[in-house]
C-alpha cells in the first residue's frame, strides 16, 4: 500500500474501511475526519449537495497536498476519499484518515489536509435549498 492515497467515488463512503487500510502496527493513532451534508447553511434550509471536479487535476493536486502534509508531520499513511454527484443530508462527502505513531501529528495532519483540499483542489460544491429556492455553487475557485 502506498503511504498517500486519494480517490473519488460516486456512492456512500466507508470511513471504517479506510481506517483499517491506514492502520499500521507501528502507529498508535488513527484519526478520521468525515464531512457530512447538513440540513442548513447561512440560515437557509439545505436539502442536499452535489459535487463536481476536474478529476485528473484534482487527483494530482490532492496527492501533492498529501505528500506535502505527510512530509511535514510524523505520520504513517494518509488516505482520502471524496464523493462526486449528489450527497443527501446525513451522508458523507469526504473522509480523511491519518495514521501516525502519536495522536498530535495525526490530528494536525487531518486538519491541514482537509483545509488544503477545500482551498486548493478543483472540487466544486453545489447546495440545493428547500422551500422552492434555487441551488447555488458554494465557495471560491481553488487557489494554489
Amino acid at each position: 500500500m502506498q503511504r498517500f492515497e486519494f480517490s473519488f467515488c460516486d456512492g456512500p463512503l466507508d470511513a471504517r474501511s479506510l481506517e483499517v487500510r491506514a492502520r499500521r502496527d507501528e502507529d498508535g493513532a488513527v484519526v478520521t475526519f468525515v464531512g457530512v451534508t447538513r440540513n442548513h447553511h447561512d440560515g437557509r434550509s439545505v436539502v442536499g449537495l452535489a459535487y463536481e471536479a476536474y478529476e485528473a487535476m484534482a487527483v494530482a493536486r490532492v496527492l501533492a497536498i498529501l505528500a506535502e502534509v505527510g512530509g511535514g508531520h510524523d505520520v504513517g499513511r494518509i488516505l482520502v476519499e471524496h464523493r462526486l454527484g449528489e450527497v443527501p443530508i446525513g451522508e458523507a462527502s469526504i473522509a480523511v484518515v491519518v495514521s501516525a505513531p502519536h495522536r498530535g501529528p495525526a490530528f494536525d495532519a487531518v486538519r491541514e489536509v482537509m483545509d488544503r483540499i477545500k482551498r486548493e483542489a478543483p472540487i466544486f460544491k453545489k447546495e440545493f435549498f428547500g422551500g422552492g429556492e434555487d441551488a447555488e455553487w458554494v465557495g471560491e475557485v481553488p487557489r494554489v
